[in-house]
């Protein structure tokens, strides 16, 4: 008795290792990577793919079938173990995207064979980033807050990553042939995103078979058909309420999910405001980004102007998602801030106005566009880690990787609206700029 004493203190007293919250960074950097190759991408898609309309055509195609294999993941109690679901994930991540450049450039400009390879490789993607967006994040719910803080930095990290190394391809790969240019630049590209997986799922293998993961994890993100049968008595030792209550986290029941008959039901309405938050972040966030933004005057920016837009976007909303590491998640603070971006639509709109209708100086109204973005996606990340915190506070048990779930699908479901209504958008400022003509 006096030895699982000695043992159950060790446990509970010992810190987590650092390199468990680079993992968790690692894993916000992978679930959003596919996505961010194909925005920091889009010059590349363009080039070959003008026809298509890639800026606003790609993010919708990498969504449709994204959203119903989410609510499927929702609604189903067990269809994959989380760790077999992430590995395939990763696996097949790995494969579209050296796939990808190699069915895109060898065919003429806007040629059949690649506009539908191409189109087919992006509705993969948009399955892959499902399992992979689903799986990471109800993975991550069942830990403290600062490691939730952790991934939701690195999914802003891994738009940085994505923009400059854009951005350092194009500045250093100079053939002289535009066409060569982008070719080389593409296989660099995807080439090092691979790199930056295969990292990650090095991460994952050791969360999943550390101490640290298997406490907090319940045994149906292993193989649980197997796993209780292949942990001792020591290894199943658990945290104290109170220490959990300390690190944020209520204790696992593997067979709640199991005992409710409308646990859906349940799920929802603990869960209505913080899915209503993420739905409407994302929603506002890419009605105007990337495709209105890109379509603005940017100073004298030239062929950089896509990557420069896009690094900002990235940079803030990276540092948004850090700094909620100094607040606690509410849902008062939620309906602040998120109802509060809805005015952003309408100042980049009047924004635009004011730069053809009435013939406001491009560099005052480049350093207003700068701005807005600035807020914009300083605020999309800082919602994004609030939704990520807050979301498994309001359940427990398993109910915590079925709100990760839901979180996911919501986020989606607004990125698709938003996308969406960019096209009004996108017509709003057509329609103001064709005054300028008349």
């Amino acid at each position: 008795m006096e030895v699982k004493i000695k043992q159950r203190n060790a446990f509970v007293n010992r810190k987590d290792p650092k390199i468990i919250s680079f993992c968790f960074g690692l894993f916000g950097i992978a679930s959003l990577l596919a996505w961010n190759a194909i925005i920091a991408q889009i010059p590349f898609f363009s080039h070959y793919l003008d026809s298509l309309n890639p800026s606003v055509s790609f993010p919708l195609l990498n969504k449709l079938f994204n959203i119903p294999l989410q609510f499927i993941l929702l609604i189903k109690k067990r269809l994959f173990p989380l760790k077999s679901q992430l590995i395939f994930s990763i696996i097949v991540s790995i494969i579209c995207l050296i796939s990808l450049p190699f069915f895109v450039f060898p065919f003429e400009k806007n040629s059949i064979i690649s506009i539908v390879i191409t189109i087919l490789l992006v509705l993969t993607m948009g399955l892959i980033n499902a399992l992979i967006q689903s799986g990471f994040l109800a993975l991550t719910s069942y830990f403290p807050l600062d490691k939730i803080v952790f991934y939701s930095t690195g999914q802003g990290i891994s738009g940085i990553i994505m923009a400059l190394l854009v951005l350092v391809v194009l500045f250093y790969i100079n053939t002289g042939d535009l066409d060569n240019d982008f070719k080389y630049g593409a296989l660099i590209f995807f080439g090092i995103s691979v790199i930056i997986l295969l990292i990650v799922f090095c991460a994952l293998i050791y969360l999943f078979n550390s101490d640290y993961g298997k406490e907090y994890l319940p045994s149906s993100a292993y193989n649980y058909n197997n796993y209780n049968e292949n942990i001792d008595e020591n290894q199943s030792i658990k945290m104290s309420n109170t220490d959990r209550e300390k690190a944020n986290i209520i204790p696992k029941k593997d067979d709640q999910l199991e005992s409710k008959k409308y646990w859906f039901f349940e799920l929802f309405k603990s869960l209505k405001d913080v899915v209503f938050f993420i739905w409407y972040n994302f929603f506002i966030t890419f009605s105007v980004y990337p495709s209105v933004y890109i379509g603005q005057q940017l100073f004298n920016t030239g062929k950089y102007k896509t990557n420069i837009i896009i690094l900002i976007f990235c940079f803030c909303n990276t540092l948004g998602r850090y700094i909620m590491k100094f607040f606690k998640p509410s849902k008062q603070l939620g309906y602040k801030i998120i109802l509060g971006r809805t005015f952003l639509v309408i100042l980049l709109i009047l924004n635009h106005y004011c730069n053809i209708i009435l013939g406001v100086n491009t560099s005052i109204t480049s350093c207003f566009l700068i701005l807005n973005l600035i807020i914009l996606s300083g605020t999309n990340g800082f919602d994004s880690s609030l939704c990520f915190g807050l979301g498994p506070t309001l359940v427990t048990g398993e109910y915590k990787g079925k709100a990760g779930n839901a979180i996911s699908l919501f986020q989606v479901i607004g990125g698709v609206c938003g996308s969406s209504f960019a096209f009004i958008t996108q017509k709003t400022i057509r329609i103001i700029s064709s005054y300028k003509s008349d």
